[in-house]
């Protein structure tokens, strides 16, 4: 069913289209429902959700519609080029937001209200102060699961890529030797600087922790003795030697170290509260009906 807000018609296409990525999000509740009636009540507020997300991104937006501030030409077209960008390029824009020559200028009046109504969010919570240090603190105390450091390592690498089954054999025999040279003392960062796919700071992959790499490189790397260097080894990229640099083990951060991300975090809670004060203000004014 469509909805009426202050006189816009949102269509059930409209609709649909913001529960779709919400749905997405909740897949493993959905998977979990056992009965319909589960299933029926997480659909319902997957609905609800959208249908709450719709209505406050309208009132927004017809807010800002009557600003008679104007969005600069260049700031529309480097928004309009983002755009395009995020959707994989022109063509893919085209077809997914169904643009064609009839209703190019209809999507740069929306994106213009929409930039608008962005400029709105952005006067409504600048004022938004920082966060008390003690308030930082506490946060820290009570949510120290949340700033668990996992284990690190850092490594460096030397790849051959294979695309194709045609590639495999040369790209293995190149490692073969390259790891022979390895075995012999040859610094590793110089040989990947010259025999790696992927050269670039000497082969070296920074700190990262596991599920960052693929499973098959995580699985060599992680099980390394300090400063051990692997044999040749096969990803879904090619083939690989790998060497580790060092391995810091799982800890708690510090709440020096925890500090940005909880001040960031806390002013996010503030602007949000804010913006839904002055939402549910347009709310209350409102006429919303289903239609």
């Amino acid at each position: 069913m469509a909805l009426s807000i202050n006189g816009d018609i949102i269509d059930d296409a409209i609709l649909a289209q913001e529960a779709d990525p919400i749905r997405l999000q909740m897949r493993t509740a959905l998977q979990k429902a056992r009965t319909a009636e589960q299933r029926s009540a997480a659909e319902a507020q997957i609905q609800g959700w959208a249908r709450e997300n719709v209505i406050r991104r309208v009132l927004l937006q017809q807010v800002a519609s009557q600003s008679s501030e104007e969005v600069p030409p260049q700031e529309l077209a480097a928004a309009m080029e983002r755009l395009k960008q995020q959707y994989g390029g022109d063509a893919q824009f085209e077809k997914c937001v169904n643009v064609t020559p009839a209703n190019f200028e209809q999507v740069q009046r929306d994106l213009h209200v929409q930039l608008k109504a962005d400029r709105l969010i952005r006067r409504l919570t600048e004022k938004v102060g920082n966060p008390k240090q003690g308030d930082v603190a506490e946060f820290y105390r009570k949510n120290k699961a949340h700033f668990v450091q996992p284990e690190q390592v850092r490594a460096r690498h030397i790849v051959k890529h294979v695309h194709n089954e045609s590639e495999r054999e040369a790209a293995r025999a190149a490692l073969e030797k390259t790891l022979v040279e390895l075995e012999g003392g040859a610094p590793f960062e110089e040989i990947a600087e010259r025999d790696s796919d992927c050269k670039g700071n000497g082969g070296d992959l920074g700190y990262f922790p596991r599920g960052q790499m693929v499973e098959a490189f995580d699985h060599v790397v992680f099980e390394l003795s300090d400063e051990a260097m692997s044999g040749i080894f096969e990803t879904e990229f090619g083939y690989h030697i790998a060497k580790l640099v060092d391995r810091q083990p799982e800890k708690l951060m510090s709440l020096q170290e925890a500090r940005p991300r909880i001040e960031q975090e806390l002013m996010n809670r503030k602007r949000r509260n804010v913006l839904d004060n002055y939402i549910e203000g347009l709310k209350a004014k409102a006429e919303i009906k289903e239609v």
